[in-house]
């Protein structure tokens, strides 16, 4: 603040007439030359992910696994040893309390402190992993890095009823052991990568896991401005949350400008949010069985489809009555005079395409009560809280009533949604090399189609920040404290790792 901060970092700082220069070069506009290049070094979570060799150290009786040779290099470059083995009530107290969350009880620590058997502590983890209370003390770790609530938020704060089957297919696919890409895919794409199954509509709670804006949705259609900005934020906090949680990477500033310190422009934020651009959060229906679910969604689908149709034809009748009514009223006026023998034909033509309409709507109608006596039929359903393409009534009805379309995505000068820049299509980060960031989809290709491209895309073998950040935070569970110290910040303002091979080894 006073001029005398360390810059550059680690030298000595600034002279006055240094600072000065600076500071009138400012004022002129900060003008770069046009053939002056930096080139800075890739920044360490952006650089391909590479298996380490494993360091040879010389103590090699500590060492039980490669784990131990990361640590105990690094140990042995800064002329430190090993801490002592703790002892056997020690041990299983920090396992019980990592993995389960809760102290053993003293049998069960009598147990292991005389269990004399050389694999007594492997059997003793096996046995914690294979515990339900496994699932639910990391399911809960995971649950505070996607923001999970049971309420809305916002000045309403209202409760969130169906939000629970999200936190348990969280338990459930921890005590499965549920292979990571799977969890990923689930979460952000399961409806389209899994359709009718349990796990696939449950996971897509992590798209509504954030608040939710009840006045801002609900109360204020999306034409008005407060509506823009209610949706927009609304996205905003899935992009964030999807790219914070899988990727360690802080994306937010790029609504405003240009992300100022790692490479992410405001094109790929919003093309980020293109991706969620029909999505809503909502309770959705849904059973056990796959068929049933499928069912219901395709007799809702094909209910929708004719609804639609029901409402165009209610339009259609009535205008064509109105003119009706004043073709009758011309006729009269002409009959006065004479039969005027077109006027006539054009009012039974017109008689007559009413009453085939109105016989269509019946038909309509019929065909409608039967879908919804088909749907009473089923099996009560379940209730979940997910992000998907509503279908609501009031003024929160979401995108379903436009057939479920994206809504159109611009590039927002400073962030405001009443200045739209070039329009964008779905995406993802143009700084991670390998994975395409710019998705060809078909404009007529379902929403669905955004999300499972943005799912292929985080676990692409060749993106490197999901497999590091997941092991960061495993790290970080066990431990308490992450070989990245800012598990949600892998970019330029967050911390290195303290063992960069340990990470990538991992």
């Amino acid at each position: 603040v006073d001029g005398k901060a360390e810059m550059p970092e680690g030298q000595p700082p600034l002279e006055d007439d240094q600072i000065s220069l600076i500071r009138q070069w400012i004022d002129q506009g900060a003008e770069w030359p046009q053939d002056l290049v930096l080139e800075l070094p890739t920044w360490w979570s952006f650089a391909p992910l590479e298996k380490p060799a494993i360091p040879f150290v010389e103590d090699s009786q500590w060492v039980r696994n490669p784990v131990d040779d990361f640590v105990l290099a690094t140990l042995q470059e800064k002329q430190l040893h090993p801490s002592a083995e703790a002892d056997r009530s020690t041990q299983i107290r920090r396992l019980s309390y990592d993995l389960l969350g809760l102290p053993p009880s003293p049998e069960a620590v009598e147990q292991f402190v005389h269990d004399s058997r050389p694999e007594a502590y492997e059997q003793l983890v096996d046995r914690m992993l294979a515990s339900p209370r496994y699932g639910e003390r990391w399911g809960r770790h995971w649950l505070d890095v996607v923001h999970y609530g049971e309420t809305h938020g916002y000045d309403k704060d209202k409760m969130r009823p169906h939000a629970w089957p999200y936190r348990d297919y969280v338990i459930r696919s921890f005590n499965a052991d549920k292979p990571y890409t799977r969890f990923i895919h689930e979460q952000v794409a399961g409806d389209v990568l899994f359709p009718g199954s349990v796990d696939g509509i449950e996971a897509l709670g992590f798209i509504a896991a954030g608040p939710w804006d009840h006045v801002g949705h609900a109360e204020v259609p999306e034409t008005k401005i407060d509506g823009k900005v209610a949706r927009h934020l609304d996205r905003d906090d899935m992009v964030r949350n999807t790219m914070m949680t899988f990727m360690s990477l802080t994306v937010g500033c790029a609504q405003c400008h240009d992300h100022k310190f790692d490479p992410i422009t405001q094109e790929d934020y919003y093309s980020l949010q293109a991706v969620f651009a029909a999505i809503d959060r909502a309770d959705h229906q849904y059973h056990d069985d796959p068929e049933l679910t499928l069912r219901r969604q395709s007799l809702r689908k094909r209910g929708r489809t004719l609804q639609q149709r029901e409402r165009k034809l209610k339009r259609e009748i009535d205008a064509s009555e109105k003119k009706l009514l004043a073709e009758k009223k011309k006729l009269e006026e002409i009959d006065a005079k004479g039969r005027d023998l077109q006027a006539v034909s054009s009012v039974s033509d017109l008689a007559d395409r009413i009453a085939e309409k109105k016989q269509e709507l019946s038909a309509l109608a019929t065909t409608l009560d039967g879908i919804r006596k088909d749907l009473a039929a089923l099996p009560e359903p379940k209730i979940a809280y997910i992000g998907k393409v509503h279908y609501g009534g009031g003024t929160f009805i979401g995108r379903g009533y436009q057939g479920g379309r994206p809504r159109t995505i611009h590039v927002l000068n400073r962030g405001s949604v009443t200045t739209p820049g070039s329009e964008v299509g779905p995406g993802a980060l143009e700084c991670i090399e390998g994975p395409v960031a710019r998705f060809e989809i078909h404009a007529d290709a379902a929403e669905g189609e955004r999300r499972r491209h943005l799912a292929s895309w985080l676990t692409n073998a060749e993106n490197p920040l999901p497999w590091r950040s997941l092991a960061n935070r495993i790290w970080q569970f066990h431990f308490g404290r992450g070989l990245v110290d800012t598990p949600g910040d892998f970019g330029r303002m967050g911390a290195k790792p303290s063992h960069p091979e340990l990470l990538d080894f991992l």
